[in-house]
């Protein structure tokens, strides 16, 4: 997912090379590393939510191998609660339910936008602008 609005190059995010270095590419679960790659595709700034339901629709896998893939993901550092807030919710009991928001930890957070809206490790120079050709057809 990117920012349809943005650059080209905005588009995709990068694994890092810790990913493979440090091992996680075996002590992931096939969950987990699905789980990894939809939180580093998420362009919210500093936080995004798992929900399960929403989470398995729009992914297209089951809500159980993303409470799988979220826990494993918890258990091993890479993700963090952020914060928590409290949301209406019709189909909980008493009408409110609980809204879960992630962050991502180092290093799997380079991809992270920072505030001013450039992404981490890029540099903060303007882009240069596309060279334009024009056409020129002298008549005699």
């Amino acid at each position: 997912m990117g920012n349809e609005s943005g650059r080209l190059g905005e588009i995709y995010f990068r694994l890092p090379y810790d990913y493979w270095r440090d091992g996680w590419n075996n002590r992931l679960t096939l969950p987990a590393k699905a789980l990894l790659l939809i939180a580093m595709s998420r362009r919210d700034p500093n936080e995004f939510t798992l929900a399960e339901r929403w989470t398995s629709q729009w992914y297209g896998i089951s809500e159980a191998t993303v409470t799988r893939g979220r826990m494993k993901l918890e258990a091993e550092g890479i993700i963090s609660v952020a914060r928590e807030e409290q949301v209406a919710d019709l189909r909980a009991m008493h009408g409110f339910g609980k809204r879960v928001y992630y962050k991502l930890e180092s290093p799997f957070d380079k991809n992270v936008r920072k505030g001013n809206g450039v992404t981490e490790g890029k540099s903060s120079q303007k882009p240069k602008d596309p060279i334009r050709i024009r056409r020129v057809i002298i008549k005699k």
